[in-house]
């Protein structure tokens, strides 16, 4: 079976394969992140603002790792990392990365609420073999949450 990137803007997707929504406002950016990730065989989408990458988080069915801008129009980056901590669904479902060209402005609520959430945060202009770390970290995070929920289930099934 094939399925498709929910957003609709890339290619068919491998059964299994990790999803990832690049969520920037910076067209380069996000085409240079699409060829890196997607030649680590990584399923890419992508969102120019916080408005898109909330609706399509809501509407995905598979978890994504999240690479986010906190500078963006419509709604930035600190508004759907608070979006994303207010709902149990989209926290539990996706794991994000914060990634910016300033680190050491960022706004102290940011910086609290992204290490609430465990979030890393990668300076721009990236390291491509640190952006793949982060990203492949992310990933297993997001593959052991979901083995932990699925044994969950099981567990309350059986009883």
């Amino acid at each position: 079976m094939v399925a498709r990137d929910v957003m609709g803007n890339g290619a068919p997707a491998r059964a299994g394969a990790q999803r990832v929504l690049i969520v920037d406002d910076d067209i380069a950016i996000r085409h240079a992140l699409r060829l890196l990730l997607e030649d680590e065989g990584l399923v890419v989408a992508e969102a120019a603002d916080g408005r898109a990458a909330l609706a399509n988080l809501r509407a995905a069915s598979d978890p994504y790792v999240v690479l986010l801008d906190p500078m963006m129009p419509h709604l930035d980056g600190f508004g759907v990392l608070s979006a994303i901590a207010e709902d149990a669904r989209l926290r539990s479902r996706h794991s994000v990365l914060l990634m910016t060209a300033c680190p050491r402005t960022l706004p102290p609520a940011l910086v609290r609420l992204a290490s609430s959430l465990a979030v890393p945060i990668i300076a721009k202009p990236f390291e491509a073999d640190e952006m793949i770390a982060t990203v492949t970290e992310c990933a297993r995070r997001l593959a052991a949450a979901d083995s932990v929920g699925w044994q969950v289930q099981e567990l309350a099934h059986a009883v």
